[in-house]
């Protein structure tokens, strides 16, 4: 029996009504989120071991006329910070320090975050596990690869954390830690100065304690306006459960079940999506263009460094070796097709409702679990969040994961508001 989950919300700026408030007004608000963050890192990161790096916050009245005013943002491992080390979780890399910031870096700077934590990532942001554990039971998987960034927002430290997702390593690890992740849609946020590993896939996103939290990062880094709540109307919500649903524990299939009745006594209208042999196609096609890309995206560490590669990365990068061109090409054109489908079948509805990850965290830290509910949709570069919606008999964070319509992010985060106050 699933019971709901109620997110960590110590460090969230909505929580305290941080945009009620006038620029003056916040500066308070943004000293106590990161003295709470602070307190919560020296309480628990001894066993979490969330962060790569860290520093000294300065002095919040310098962001006064900025819209993040100073909050804190930690930002994974495999994004280049000119005053922390960028070690992409590898003995390759370890003591590297960039000399310049990641494009995405320095449009959080520009915006007023203070970039004061470098999160944990698996190596080269795969699958090999680094330290990091899950803020419910050290003993489970806190997901990857964005494992420092999910396990640091779960347990209070941090109100906003960038990961990326190649696979599904910000739902899957937003689910597994009890946060909300958000993969944008495809090329919304540069790339530039985070470490490649599948240019055709790789996704920066957020992870952070709830959707207003999620809305005030995306709007201060597009230099857009706040996101206007959605129409006050009956959604239509499209229920996916894909050609893997027998690979969904009973407790994903009762937290669908459950989120579904949820939302339909709220009005809404609650369509199936058929799941074509195209989209089968499409998830093969994922595995192609992934293993094509990583080992030319890690040509020079393969060559110079192979000793010092895990052998679970060694093998899928030599297995990209043996893709053939025209296989590539053929998955490209597959995946078009596909996204080509899905697109159309977006249009007949609001959002779609779908699993984020086959299980709970699993009990291990030698595996960080499987993105098989995430591949089709990030090769599809469709905007995609976990919602932490309930909790099982064990305690531990179960999600269900909402998709929108590609390029229409600041209307998808509205309707994952609208979604996640109805559950």
């Amino acid at each position: 029996m699933l019971k709901k989950f109620q997110p960590n919300l110590s460090c969230s700026p909505s929580a305290l009504k941080f945009g009620e408030f006038g620029v003056a007004e916040r500066l308070p608000i943004v000293d106590s989120i990161i003295k709470e963050g602070f307190s919560a890192i020296a309480e628990k990161e001894h066993d979490i071991k969330a962060f790569a790096a860290q520093k000294e916050p300065i002095a919040v009245d310098k962001f006064r006329s900025l819209p993040l005013s100073g909050l804190p943002v930690g930002v994974k491992d495999i994004i280049d910070t000119a005053d922390m080390p960028t070690q992409h979780g590898s003995p390759i890399y370890k003591g590297n320090q960039p000399k310049a910031d990641a494009a995405i870096v320095s449009l959080i700077r520009r915006a007023g975050g203070q970039v004061l934590h470098k999160t944990v990532t698996t190596e080269f942001a795969f699958l090999t596990p680094n330290i990091t554990t899950n803020p419910h039971n050290i003993t489970h998987t806190p997901g990857g690869s964005s494992s420092g960034s999910a396990a640091a927002v779960a347990a209070g430290m941090l109100p906003f954390a960038i990961g990326t997702q190649t696979g599904g390593s910000i739902v899957r690890p937003a689910s597994y830690c009890g946060v909300f992740g958000f993969k944008p849609s495809f090329d919304s946020l540069p790339t530039v100065g985070t470490k490649a590993f599948s240019w055709s896939l790789d996704t920066l996103g957020f992870l952070a304690p709830s959707v207003p939290d999620m809305q005030l990062l995306w709007s201060a880094l597009m230099q857009t306006a706040p996101i206007k709540p959605i129409v006050p109307r009956p959604l239509t919500i499209g229920v996916a459960k894909t050609a893997l649903w027998h690979d969904a524990t009973d407790d994903i299939k009762d937290a669908m079940e459950t989120a579904a009745e949820a939302l339909s006594k709220e009005g809404a209208s609650l369509v199936h999506i058929e799941w074509p042999e195209l989209f089968d196609q499409a998830f093969d096609a994922h595995q192609t263009i992934h293993d094509y890309e990583c080992c030319r995206a890690n040509a020079w560490e393969m060559d110079t460094y192979p000793g010092l590669i895990s052998p679970m990365l060694m093998e899928t990068l030599q297995a990209g070796l043996r893709v053939t061109r025209a296989d590539y090409v053929s998955a490209n054109s597959i995946a078009a097709s596909a996204r080509d489908a899905f697109a159309q079948i977006q249009e007949t509805v609001d959002v779609i409702l779908t699993p984020p990850a086959p299980s709970a965290a699993p009990a291990t830290l030698q595996s960080t679990g499987t993105s098989i509910f995430n591949r089709f949709l990030t090769l599809m570069g469709v905007p995609c969040m976990n919602l932490p919606a309930y909790v099982n008999s064990e305690g531990l964070p179960i999600g269900i994961q909402l998709v929108g319509r590609k390029g229409e992010d600041d209307a998808f985060l509205a309707l994952a508001h609208k979604v996640w106050r109805q559950l």
